[in-house]
């Protein structure tokens, strides 16, 4: 195991937290840094989970609040028409739907596109965030044993 810097390690926290990156990105990035297996992969766990709780409480009231600004407003409709796109697992099964859009580690799908499918859909805050913690929670274990693997 190669030393560590900090500057690596918030650099793999910050990642996580970034919406298409998420921990699918960031889990591989900190294990080629050298970074131990099981506290790479909770740092970017936790980490990843943390804006999915705020998008999905101020994702509504932040569109009515860019309603006067339409150059972004665009990029934020953009993505959400992407994600919705998407949301026909999570209208079908609704809290397993979130769980499993989440679960499946695929570009597109992760805690940012399940929290803004979430919020759209005004599914109750508390079971879907924690549909998306599970669900965060066996992506990001699919793609640690699939980065260990290979690295």
């Amino acid at each position: 195991m190669q030393d560590v810097s900090i500057a690596q390690v918030l650099s793999v926290a910050f990642m996580s937290m970034l919406p298409l990156i998420e921990l699918k990105g960031a889990i591989p990035v900190g294990l080629s840094f050298g970074m131990p297996m099981w506290p790479t992969f909770w740092l970017c766990y936790v980490f990843s989970t943390l804006p999915a709780l705020l998008v999905i409480k101020l994702l509504s009231p932040f569109m009515h609040c860019l309603k006067n600004l339409p150059s972004v407003r665009r990029i934020f409709e953009k993505f959400i028409d992407r994600s919705m796109q998407k949301s026909t697992v999570v209208e079908r099964y609704g809290y397993w739907g979130v769980f499993i859009f989440v679960a499946i580690p695929l570009p597109g799908t992760g805690i940012w596109s399940g929290a803004v499918i979430s919020s759209v859909l005004e599914l109750q805050t508390t079971k879907a965030f924690l549909a998306i913690v599970a669900g965060n929670l066996v992506a990001g274990l699919v793609i640690l044993s699939l980065s260990y693997a290979v690295i």
